[in-house]
């Protein structure tokens, strides 16, 4: 499980255009490679700078769902900022048991137990969190934990990559867009310039 896992997430992954599409990709393949019932990505809001959910797979009880989509967590508050604030892939035998953490309680209603949370490192800094949870409670051995971390950091490299690859993008299309407007200004001043000279004084 742990190999196919690994296997699929790359070759997912390779694949995609956008850090959006290569997040998608990630939290379903691994959800179902392992046979969890529900991740979700979230991501560190420069405004307030904290974790705000972003997108999520999987099946869950839609009250567990709105909470999850309405939670903010700065670094060190719940699973999510644990990982954020540890920098490094945390587990929880059962999340409803979980204190100062706000899906608690309807992780515990609604029979969520084993939760997983690793976060996303690019250049260096946490941009965000990804997270899963089963109706079961898990005894991971050290060996999937391991694989968990790789899955973490093979994440973190692709989307760290597409990052760069849109920031080059943009700066690309900048240029196009400059040096086009530099372009139109030299065409009207050579027609201006042509225009003058045909014009003759009497």
């Amino acid at each position: 499980a742990d190999s196919t896992a690994m296997v699929r997430l790359l070759t997912g992954m390779s694949a995609a255009t956008s850090t959006e599409e290569a997040a998608e990709i990630a939290l379903g393949t691994v959800r179902e490679a392992f046979g969890w019932w529900y991740g979700s990505y979230w991501q560190v809001d420069p405004t307030d700078n904290r974790l705000r959910w972003v997108a999520d797979s999987g099946s869950v009880d839609e009250e567990f769902r709105r909470v999850s989509s309405t939670s903010r967590f700065r670094e060190g508050e719940g699973l999510n900022g644990q990982a954020w604030q540890s920098r490094d892939l945390m587990f929880v035998p059962d999340l409803g048991e979980m204190r100062g953490c706000s899906r608690a309680p309807t992780a515990k209603r609604n029979g969520l137990r084993s939760g997983v949370c690793f976060p996303i490192l690019v250049d260096g800094r946490v941009v965000g969190t990804m997270d899963f949870f089963t109706k079961e409670e898990l005894q991971p051995t050290k060996s999937r934990l391991e694989t968990l971390r790789s899955i973490g950091r093979q994440v973190s490299a692709a989307l760290e990559r597409l990052d760069r690859q849109a920031y080059i993008d943009r700066s690309k299309k900048d240029l196009e867009t400059k040096v086009g407007r530099l372009m139109a200004v030299a065409r009207t001043a050579a027609q201006t310039v042509s225009s003058s000279k045909g014009v003759s004084v009497r």
